[in-house]
């Protein structure tokens, strides 16, 4: 996928896939890139500050642009659908109906931390565009 935006359709199409299978192929992608992300085989010492970078700044034909490393990680957006849901946890014993309410809530605290985040880079990014652009820190935004 190269950070290329593409949808779903056109992807099933030009491979000659299915939607479904191409949302199978994207999961497993979101899925690699968060455990290269966050999980590693040793741990590193620790050096002072450590710091993710999720996004960079571009100038094109004289306009800031947001570059996301791995765009469609911050593009997808997850929906946990309450109807299946009720059916999964209404077969499920008890115990292990709560540890699957336990593990909804973290997904949901996930979502709502990535989309937060999203949130504050659009609004740097808006209030400091000519910053972006100019180089001059006494560049006014937008």
């Amino acid at each position: 996928m190269g950070g290329e935006d593409h949808d779903d359709a056109a992807c099933a199409k030009a491979c000659d896939i299915t939607r479904a299978q191409v949302g199978r192929i994207r999961e497993l992608i979101d899925q690699t890139y968060i455990q290269a992300e966050f999980a590693t085989i040793e741990p590193a010492p620790l050096r002072g500050r450590i710091c993710s970078a999720v996004a960079g700044i571009t100038i094109e034909e004289g306009h800031p642009v947001l570059g996301f490393f791995n765009r469609e990680i911050w593009k997808s957006e997850y929906r946990i659908h309450p109807e299946k849901v009720k059916f999964i946890l209404d077969s499920l014993p008890p115990t292990q109906a709560q540890h699957v309410r336990e593990l909804l809530g973290q997904i949901e605290l996930g979502r709502q931390r990535k989309s937060t985040l999203y949130k504050a880079l659009e609004a740097i990014f808006k209030s400091q565009s000519d910053y972006f652009v100019t180089g001059d820190p006494d560049a006014e935004g937008l």
